[in-house]
Order: structure tokens, then C-alpha cells, then sequence
């Protein structure tokens, strides 16, 4: 294990310098399978035969928080971390910029959000944190879900599928039995002003819940004390999640215990914005004619309304 030690110590050498990263891809692979090959031999998780498949205990040491420091896919062009939300050329990277990322593993149902999958071993907590104004703005992305062991079955028909045609073969190693599938709610966004422009850390948060379920497969091939090495279940992309115990890291905790804001809610105070907008530029008569064409009139025809207007206000009468 003192060789473990060593490369886990190189491989963090080469993910804290983003200017080293770059250059030396290759290198930070070759020293990823290195830790994978040695981890293999030392848990033995590729089968169960020390392990059985009931005994979770096996997952208990993956807990922690961790930053995503090294993503390495078969094309350099992917984003599989973040995706449009921290992808170079995205409309979010020319109005924020990418303050971290994290991808926690925590105890199960410790956010108090789970209540789905009892058979869960983990709340798999994808974070991805954006500002903008030095600062004064900022964007919270965070997916939560429950982490749910393959059973044998599951595993080995996966691996039965990783065949050598898959343009990412290069990286598709078997699955371990470590692997789990992540089943995440709805994302949940939290955009955010600080409240004192004098450098003040505290934020005034708009919680949004916006967009469908979904699920993920996650192996880790290698996990020591400073390092998690996770593999994509489908892609094999290799992600190197550092150990971490700083502030971004927990902040979290706090947002999903924000009610979000109901989307009924959400579009009356942004229709209501528009109004007031189009008003201050319009002026009200143009405003009342916009309303009465686009909105007022094709609503009257089915419910039985006519309307007037006036200088200040629309009257509605019933038929």
C-alpha cells in the first residue's frame, strides 16, 4: 500500500496545478490505473467472494465530501461534469464563472430528503457553483439522490455490454462492486445576491426546482483518505474527486432546507415584472392594447368575457 500512497500523492500533484493538467493528461491516466490496478488487487472488488453482496459495509469508506479536481474522457471535448451549466462556449460561462464543483457522498438520508429507495446506501450530493460581479451574484446548481447498489445480475449484464466497439473503450474497465446507480429528484437551483455589496458572505436566495428525474450509473475504482477515483458506468470517463473540508463545500447543507418556489408562483411575479416593464416603456394604453390583443381576447372568445380599457386600468365584464 506505501506505492498506492505514493501515486495517490503524485495524482494530487498533477490535479491542484490546472496549468500542469493540461500538459501532462497522459500521465495523470497512466497514474489513475495504476491506483485502480493496485486498489483491485488489494479489496478485491471485482467479485464477492471476501465481500458478500449483502454486506454494505463495503461503501461505508467512500463517505465524505469531495471536489471534482480532473475529468479525463476518451474526447477532451466533453463536459460530462456540469454540462451546459460550465461549458466553455455556454451562455452561464459568459454571464458567470465556475467558482467549484463538488460530488459528495454522504450518509444516507442525512439532508432529510430521502424517502424513495430504502435499499439506498448513500445521498449523492452534484454540485455546481457559479458567480458573477466579483462575487455579487451567484448560482447554485445541485442535484440530490439516493445511491443504490447494482445487485451481481445488474453488474454482469453491464459489463457483458462494455464491448471493445464503444468509441470510449479505451476507458471501459469491468464494473466493481462498488458501483451504484444514482437516482436524483429534479435539479434544484438557488440564484442568489449578496446582501452587503461591502464584501458581506451572507445571500439573499431565489430557490427554483425546475426539470425531470434522472439516474446515473457510478463506479469508484479507487478511494483512499485524500482521493476518489469514480468511473462512469456507461462512458468510463474517470473523475478525480479530492477530499475536501472547506466552506463551499457544506453550503449545501443550508440551501436544501430552502423551500423552493412554486412555479404558479414563479410566473406570476415574472409576468407581473414584464407588465411593469412594458408599462415604463410603453406607457399604459400601448400596454392595454398588448394585453387585449395577445392575451384578453382569444380568452374571451371561450369564456364568455368582453373587456374595455381605460388610461389607467382593464375592466372586466361578465357577458
Amino acid at each position: 500500500m506505501l506505492q498506492s500512497s505514493s501515486l495517490s500523492d503524485d495524482l494530487l500533484t498533477l490535479v491542484n496545478d490546472d496549468n500542469v493538467q493540461d500538459d501532462n493528461r497522459d500521465q495523470i491516466k497512466s497514474t489513475i490505473f495504476s491506483l485502480e490496478d493496485s486498489f483491485r488487487t488489494s479489496t478485491n472488488t471485482n467479485n464477492t467472494t471476501t465481500l458478500s453482496a449483502d454486506d454494505l459495509s463495503r461503501f461505508q469508506p467512500l463517505l465524505g465530501l469531495y471536489e471534482v479536481k480532473s475529468v479525463i474522457t476518451s474526447n477532451p471535448k466533453d463536459n460530462p461534469v456540469g454540462g451546459k451549466w460550465t461549458r466553455a462556449n455556454s451562455l452561464m460561462q459568459k454571464l458567470f464563472r465556475t467558482r467549484s464543483t463538488f460530488q459528495h457522498l454522504v450518509q444516507f438520508n442525512s439532508t432529510g430528503l430521502s424517502s424513495t429507495y430504502a435499499e439506498a446506501v448513500a445521498e449523492a450530493i452534484n454540485i455546481i457553483s457559479l458567480d458573477a460581479l466579483d462575487g455579487l451574484l451567484r448560482a447554485t446548481v445541485i442535484l440530490r439522490g439516493d445511491a443504490v447498489p447494482l445487485s451481481i445480475e445488474q453488474r454482469d449484464e453491464m459489463n457483458m455490454n462494455r464491448t471493445s466497439s464503444t468509441p470510449s473503450s479505451s476507458l471501459l474497465t469491468p464494473l466493481t462492486n462498488l458501483v451504484v446507480r444514482a437516482y436524483f429528484d429534479p435539479p434544484r437551483i438557488y440564484f442568489g445576491k449578496r446582501r452587503d455589496r461591502r464584501g458581506s458572505s451572507s445571500y439573499s436566495y431565489l430557490p427554483l426546482q425546475i426539470g425531470p428525474k434522472s439516474s446515473v450509473v457510478l463506479d469508484t475504482t479507487y478511494c483512499d483518505e485524500q482521493v476518489r477515483i469514480g468511473m462512469g458506468g456507461t462512458s468510463g470517463s474517470r473523475f478525480v474527486f479530492t477530499a475536501t473540508d472547506n466552506l463551499e463545500a457544506k453550503e449545501y447543507v443550508s440551501l436544501l432546507k430552502l423551500p423552493y418556489i412554486k412555479k404558479w408562483k414563479l410566473l406570476a411575479q415574472l409576468s407581473t415584472a414584464l407588465v411593469i416593464s412594458l408599462w415604463y416603456i410603453f406607457g399604459s394604453n400601448a400596454v392595454g392594447d398588448m394585453i387585449r390583443d395577445n392575451l384578453i381576447s382569444p380568452l374571451s372568445l371561450k369564456a364568455g368575457i368582453k373587456f374595455s380599457t381605460s388610461t389607467e386600468v382593464l375592466h372586466f365584464h361578465l357577458k
